[in-house]
């Protein structure tokens, strides 16, 4: 999935990955923590995304670490939302 950043860069999500010797797959660069990045139009669509993502391969072993880092994403995106919502509308 491409995100759009504030500064016009695009980004891929998650980027490259390497095989751990378990047989899990880890992001080269970890893609959490980048919320506040991220266009606020986009917020809502990328962390729908994310949360089907992880839905979709929750029964994979090989994504366990991608999903969780998946998912830290949204709840970033989500409270970053709600934020957004909560100076505008009180």
């Amino acid at each position: 999935m491409h995100v759009r950043f504030k500064t016009g860069e695009w980004r891929l999500i998650p980027g490259r990955l390497i095989e751990t010797d378990d047989g899990c797959l880890l992001p080269v660069d970890a893609f959490t923590g980048i919320a506040h990045r991220i266009v606020p139009e986009d917020l809502l669509t990328i962390a729908r995304k994310l949360v089907k993502t992880a839905d979709q391969r929750r029964w994979q072993v090989r994504q366990t670490h991608l999903n969780r880092m998946r998912l830290e994403l949204a709840k970033e995106c989500l409270t970053h939302v709600l934020a957004d919502w909560e100076v505008t509308y009180y």
